[in-house]
């Protein structure tokens, strides 16, 4: 199935879950931001809260390929974003040399939501 990922429960590996599904279990806090879920595209077990990052892995190659130099990274701005995810809102920084998001450390229920954006370019 598209979109699934399958996760490290009770020392097991258990799925194939979709993201709603996913979603739903973090809610019931039948997992958290620190279960495991298997990233195809990186063949290693990741901490939940990258989950989003690697649905569309890639993102920084194509921004920069669309000639995009510097970003900015936002919260979700809902007031809910853990404080390693908020210390990074509002910064820019060189398209080479963005920081990995989820940050080190993130406990953002059920994932981390932090987003990229073009930023101008400083003169």
């Amino acid at each position: 199935m598209k979109d699934t990922r399958w996760l490290w429960i009770d020392e097991q590996q258990s799925g194939p879950f979709s993201v709603d599904q996913l979603y739903r279990m973090a809610k019931r806090e039948e997992i958290g931001p620190h279960t495991l879920f298997w990233s195809d595209s990186r063949q290693k077990w990741l901490p939940l809260t990258g989950v989003l990052f690697d649905i569309e892995p890639g993102e920084f190659e194509q921004m920069q390929e669309s000639g995009i130099l510097r970003v900015e990274i936002l919260d979700s701005g809902a007031g809910e974003d853990c404080p390693e995810c908020h210390a990074l809102t509002g910064r820019t920084y060189p398209i080479t040399s963005v920081p990995e998001l989820p940050p080190e450390g993130c406990t953002c229920v059920p994932w981390c939501r932090c987003t990229v954006i073009a930023a101008p370019d400083e003169d």
